[in-house]
């Protein structure tokens, strides 16, 4: 289980305690059966390992039925974030183990369909002995989806380490998460000891039908300001607020899936 604490901007990610990354064979493992929609914690934890488990339909080639997530708003429309990972998965099963991302462009051109697999290829762009240069295209039903630029490097000592400072917040254990904080708030509201707005009123239900699902999202939030998180109180000059984020499963030892 890995906590970490993220800015509503991603400025921070801070890791609250020490993970250690070794190879994992799952991440090779060839497979081909689309996947089921979960419907346990143990089963979306399951499903979460296989999200960079591909196909390999021919050299350079990866394909995967896996682009589902439980949160996500529409089938027809797959979640940014894991394409992303999955086309970064898929270079990455074309260099060497040495070499690590280090930095990354892409361009987000169609919605991705869960329904239909999807094609990931990559272009070997240059192989070099301390950098490879690679691009991948998110490819459904003949058309690209989806464009990575990515470029790995072989780890070296830093000549210079910038980084910022932890923010002075809450601990993980003084704070509430949104599932036990939302039927609290309902009640203060229906008993009209606190008052909001439509707006916010809309927001509310909106964290309400997501606390209520049974079968639950992978990491549990915990902000560190239920006000601000939620806009209960005067607005704030400041646009920057923050969460803890915590798997509520274990996540296993796969470095892909951990980046």
């Amino acid at each position: 289980m890995r906590s970490s604490l993220v800015s509503s901007v991603t400025k921070f990610l801070i890791a609250d305690y020490a993970i250690s990354f070794r190879h994992c064979s799952i991440c090779k493992r060839v497979v081909a059966a689309p996947q089921e929609a979960s419907t346990s914690m143990a089963d979306y934890e399951d499903r979460a390992k296989r999200f960079f488990v591909f196909e390999q339909v021919e050299p350079d080639v990866f394909r995967t039925s896996n682009l589902g997530t439980l949160r996500q708003g529409s089938a027809k429309a797959a979640y940014g974030g894991l394409i992303f990972a999955q086309a970064l998965a898929a270079a990455e099963n074309t260099v060497e183990e040495k070499l690590k991302p280090h930095a990354m462009h892409s361009f987000f051109i169609l919605n991705v369909d869960t329904s239909i697999p999807v094609q990931y290829h990559v272009r070997r762009v240059r192989d070099g002995r301390s950098f490879c240069t690679r691009t991948v295209e998110a490819v459904q039903e003949g058309k690209i989806a989806f464009i990575l630029q990515v470029s790995f490097h072989v780890l070296e000592p830093d000549s210079a380490v910038h980084q910022d400072v932890m923010p002075v917040v809450p601990s993980w254990k003084e704070l509430k998460c949104m599932s036990d904080v939302i039927p609290w708030l309902r009640t203060e509201i229906t008993e009209g000891r606190i008052k909001v707005k439509p707006a916010v009123e809309r927001r509310i239900k909106y964290y309400e039908s997501r606390a209520n699902q049974k079968n639950g999202d992978l990491f549990q939030i915990r902000p560190t300001s239920i006000d601000r998180h939620i806009g209960l109180g005067e607005q704030s000059t400041s646009r920057t607020f923050y969460s803890w984020f915590r798997s509520v499963g274990d996540l296993g030892d796969c470095e892909k899936l951990h980046r």
